[in-house]
């Protein structure tokens, strides 16, 4: 277990302060993520095949975070849910990109334009290097998922 107590969020303000943030950012993410799909105007799973509807995914993704980057939001609270739904994917051929490749898109995202991420009312807290580190992170948590991924399929076959 990871033995973490009861109510952390009221015994630690740091602990609040960064479960409140990670909770934002992934609704925000996920939030603008479907926006997107209507703005591009995205065709039904139906009428798509495997790629091209992963191709929307990675569309969807791409806008979400372009829009986080010109509100000065990094998407920790993705990088939490891809994790858990990296190690629960089981199937390559779905409609929606291996978390691993999205992942590695964000953190690519991230190492683009690092400033972009950094508002005056994070600035004091906040650094370039600081959200480079993100991104190493974030390249690190894709590489095991992958890893975990890959070891889970070849026992599967």
């Amino acid at each position: 277990m990871l033995k973490v107590p009861a109510k952390a969020w009221q015994l630690n303000p740091y602990v609040d302060d960064v479960s409140q943030k990670s909770l934002k950012s992934g609704m925000l993410f996920i939030l603008l993520h479907e926006l997107s799909h209507w703005h591009f105007k995205h065709a039904p799973y139906s009428k798509l095949s495997v790629q091209q509807a992963q191709q929307q995914e990675l569309q969807a993704d791409a806008f979400a975070l372009e829009v986080m980057s010109r509100m000065k939001v990094i998407p920790y609270g993705m990088v939490s849910w891809f994790m858990m739904l990296g190690l629960a994917q089981t199937e390559r051929s779905s409609t929606h990109p291996l978390t691993s490749a999205r992942l590695m898109a964000i953190a690519a995202n991230l190492e683009k334009n690092p400033k972009s991420f950094i508002s005056r009312e994070n600035i004091s807290t906040m650094s370039i290097d600081d959200v480079l580190q993100v991104s190493k992170e974030i390249k690190v948590i894709s590489e095991i998922i992958q890893r975990l991924s890959d070891g889970a399929l070849r026992n599967h076959n």
